[in-house]
């Protein structure tokens, strides 16, 4: 990294695990360093700006340095926070390995199968609805419209998933009809088997009733193979379609409620989603996801080398020794879960001033309504200004994180696939800002949209769209709004103006 663009170190914090990492930034000494230049310099401006979580150290430093001179610019005296995460390798190796594998295509297409049949028994117009077994459609069909779907287009057209009723539900019958389909489908136990015999010890003799088709290796969780081709106890290369069938039968249900419901993220999606929340949870980045969540919580911590903690403290020296600029909070993507939590830890540390206040800035925030409104609750008084830059749900859908494998935004999968909760709302999605997401169920949703800096003309601005200086957005990647000049623009109009 060249002297000419890239930061001080004294610019930058950089935290492994929420605690300084002293073998690639000063740590704390950074920070000293750069509050003693603020308190003897005494800028108009501080921004404190988060990255997003599929930005490692080296990227991380790289951001930074480019967005130095923006902020500059804008007057003001920029520190980076920069944390150290795995998950980009996620989203770029193991999702497209995924869908190479011929169990998960499999998986996919035979619960596509039921979806469907259970969508015409419950809509039919011919006195039959919700009555004896489902029809299945031909697997030639299925294929097709997953074809359809992968190219852009509506999955089922034909089908009326809208009409169904919220709270239509498998019945016994057809949940032992798709244990019976499963547990009988032999391209499904030749995929298992040949799973099973690659997890055998290498001396095993290999089940010689199998051929060789079939994908020998996964990225299923542990959990999941254990149930389906234990290893740990009784006869080794076993498997188990029961087991398998169980959880196809999950698998649709969940489906099925969430379409019901309006809460699918399409047919296609939804379908998608939901194999890779039973099958494949822990290598999709749902350990990763709740770890980087951990962190947050680990940085602002009791131990004495925790970054946010440490930051809390040299803030309020900062501001004891009368030295009070105007202070702008940008967090992109997962930084937005850093800066509500600071949001509640600035509240509490300046309890003797009232009178203390920040800029919010998020992008692409992948904070939950929940976590937010948690921060509003706390910390909300202390926000001056507030501004949220998104996509609009038709470009979210078109920024694509495995091309045609999964058409939709990074922030569709945190919501479908990594939160604990299916169709988690996420603060920088505008689908969720109107109904179905609204009443019983929904009461962080409604909190956050109600409080009085969201209501707020320009709380939150979409992409394309253009209403004057620093409500302008043209982004139209999750990643990529430093790129976009009207977006950027946007966030320098504030800095400089508030």
């Amino acid at each position: 990294m060249s002297t000419a663009t890239a930061p001080l170190t004294s610019q930058y914090i950089v935290l492994k695990a929420g605690k300084f990492d002293t073998q690639n930034a000063p740590g704390e000494a950074g920070l000293v360093q750069v509050f003693s230049e603020i308190k003897e310099t005494k800028p108009e401006r501080l921004v404190i700006h988060f990255h997003g979580g599929l930005v490692d150290r080296a990227l991380g430093e790289t951001a930074a340095a480019e967005l130095l001179p923006l902020y500059t610019s804008a007057g003001a005296t920029p520190l980076f926070v920069i944390w150290e995460t795995g998950w980009k390798e996620i989203v770029e190796q193991n999702i497209p390995t995924i869908f190479k594998e011929d169990i998960f295509n499999r998986l996919v297409r035979r619960v596509a199968q039921f979806v469907k049949a259970k969508a015409d028994k419950e809509t039919s117009d011919d006195g039959t609805r919700g009555i004896g077994a489902m029809e299945l459609p031909k697997e030639g069909a299925i294929k097709a419209e997953i074809d359809k779907a992968q190219n852009g287009e509506e999955m089922f057209q034909d089908a009326a998933f809208d009409q169904l009723p919220r709270s239509t539900q498998l019945t016994a019958d057809e949940q032992e009809q798709i244990q019976k389909e499963i547990e009988n489908d032999k391209e499904l136990r030749t995929e298992l088997q040949q799973i099973a015999n690659a997890r055998k010890e290498p001396s095993e003799e290999v089940t010689r009733s199998v051929t060789e088709a079939g994908s020998s290796e996964t990225l299923m969780s542990p959990e999941v193979l254990e149930d389906i081709s234990p290893t740990a106890t009784g006869e080794r290369g076993l498997i188990s379609t029961v087991m398998l069938a169980k959880h196809v039968v999950v698998i649709v249900a969940s489906v099925i409620s969430r379409l019901s419901k309006g809460r699918g993220h399409g047919v296609y999606l939804t379908i998608v989603e939901e194999v890779m929340r039973e099958f494949y949870i822990r290598n999709v980045g749902k350990f990763l996801w709740d770890s980087m969540k951990k962190e947050v919580d680990q940085a602002f911590g009791f131990a004495a080398d925790s970054g946010g903690a440490a930051f809390v403290r040299h803030f309020k020296d900062m501001w004891d020794a009368g030295v009070r600029p105007t202070v702008t909070l940008i967090g992109h993507s997962a930084g937005s879960i850093y800066v509500a939590r600071l949001l509640k830890e600035l509240d509490h540390a300046l309890e003797a001033y009232p009178e203390a206040k920040v800029n919010v800035v998020l992008i692409a925030p992948a904070v939950t309504f929940t976590e937010y409104a948690d921060a509003l609750r706390s910390a909300g008084k202390r926000i001056a200004g507030l501004r949220i830059f998104g996509m609009s749900d038709s470009i979210e859908r078109e920024d694509r994180i495995a091309k045609a494998l999964y058409p939709a935004s990074l922030l569709y999968f945190v919501s479908g696939v990594l939160e604990e909760s299916r169709d988690e709302p996420l603060v920088g999605m505008q689908r969720y800002y109107d109904k179905p997401y609204t009443g019983p169920g929904f009461e962080a949703v409604e909190y956050a949209r109600n409080f009085s800096c969201m209501k707020r003309q320009f709380s939150a601005v979409w992409s394309d769209i253009t209403q004057g200086p620093g409500c302008n957005s043209d982004m139209r990647s999750h990643g990529g709004w430093v790129q976009s000049a009207a977006t950027k623009a946007s966030v320098m109009e504030i800095i400089t103006n508030g």
